[in-house]
């Protein structure tokens, strides 16, 4: 996560946030954070998220809940 600049205290922070990527086993995503009503930028996150592998166990706890 890159700080980029000190947010407005009265204000509140809004987040928007978009998937780069997003294949069978990796979800890549970023997210950007301003305060409201201004255009510049807060902070930036990148993130990437591993989707575990589908076994037959998983499928039969998916069943049973």
């Amino acid at each position: 996560m890159n700080f980029l600049r000190k947010p407005s205290a009265n204000e509140r922070i809004i987040a928007e946030c978009s998937l780069i990527k997003v294949g069978r086993t990796l979800v890549v995503g970023e997210v950007s954070l301003y305060s409201e009503g201004v255009s510049d930028l807060v902070a930036h996150a990148v993130g990437t998220y591993s989707i575990p592998p589908y076994t037959s166990e998983r499928s039969e706890n998916i069943k049973n809940n």
